[in-house]
């Protein structure tokens, strides 16, 4: 919708996201450079999470979230990745460290 576009709707800038494995795997593969970092965890490999730092969450669209890396929001020419809303566990506002 262009009204959503245009105002920000559902827009967030700069947040993390706490992803699955295959999540942490897509990201690798749609945004180079960018990297998931494990978060201490209990149990298996498969189970474990990773946070991806200072993304733009564009919006969510059904079953997929369509982030941006920092800037995205912006920057129309900076790559865009539908992440499956069943690999995003949590988002999380970024802290920065001044």
């Amino acid at each position: 919708d262009g009204a959503a576009s245009a105002y920000g709707f559902g827009m967030m800038r700069k947040v993390d996201l706490v992803l699955s494995v295959r999540g942490c795997a897509i990201v690798k593969e749609a945004l180079p450079g960018h990297a998931c970092v494990p978060l201490p965890a209990k149990g298996d490999d498969e189970s474990r999470v990773y946070r991806l730092s200072g993304v733009d969450v564009l919006t969510r669209i059904g079953a997929h979230y369509v982030i941006a890396p920092a800037g995205g929001i912006d920057d129309r020419s900076l790559p865009r990745l539908a992440m499956p809303a069943e690999d995003v566990h949590a988002l999380m506002r970024s802290i920065e460290v001044k």
